[in-house]
């Protein structure tokens, strides 16, 4: 695991629709409401919003990325609506790889907020994060292959399809195809 230790970066980024905060111990009943509202969407791309999923789940989840972040392993947000702060989604830096500095880029939108821009709102500002305040010099986005949405947001934010990566994903006891986008600092405006 590698980690990044270049400053304090932000916990907290917003733009005129959203805000995109670090996770925080309270946010476990919104994260529970929205995976259970949009597991049926969600689940088939990101196993861990199954059916079943449970509050619990919420609590240990929140309580590792917060270690992660403290540690510079992971920078998890929460993605907030900036007139309601309703919770939206979430998105993420994980797999941080160092000394390419490289990491992955993800993000995910409950489906009642699904078709407003809200996944690309908080991916671009995910990838303004990563690279003025990490250093980062690469993002990448593994997106399964009928992932449609997903492939929508990465293209809207200025990713480059570099490829397709066979049998990068196991999906529901199932082996499939991803395709890799990328961003480096001269794709984000």
């Amino acid at each position: 695991m590698s980690r990044l230790t270049i400053g304090k970066p932000p916990t907290l980024i917003s733009n005129d629709q959203i805000t995109l905060r670090r996770y925080e111990p309270d946010d476990a009943e919104f994260l529970y409401a929205a995976a259970r509202e949009s597991s049926t969407e969600v689940y088939p791309f990101l196993e861990w919003c199954h059916p079943d999923y449970q509050l619990e789940e919420s609590h240990n989840w929140i309580a590792l990325i917060y270690r992660k972040w403290l540690q510079g392993e992971g920078f998890d947000f929460a993605v907030l609506d900036n007139k309601t702060q309703t919770y939206l989604g979430g998105c993420g830096l994980n797999d941080i790889r160092l000394p390419q500095y490289t990491a992955n880029l993800g993000y995910w939108i409950r489906s009642s907020a699904t078709g407003h821009g809200i996944a690309t709102e908080s991916s671009r500002l995910l990838a303004k994060f990563a690279f003025n305040h990490l250093a980062l010099r690469r993002l990448e986005i593994v997106i399964a292959e009928n992932n449609c949405a997903s492939i929508r947001v990465a293209e809207k934010i200025g990713a480059i399809l570099e490829g397709i990566l066979r049998n990068k994903l196991f999906l529901q006891g199932t082996s499939t195809d991803a395709l890799l986008y990328s961003l480096i600092p001269s794709d984000v405006q």
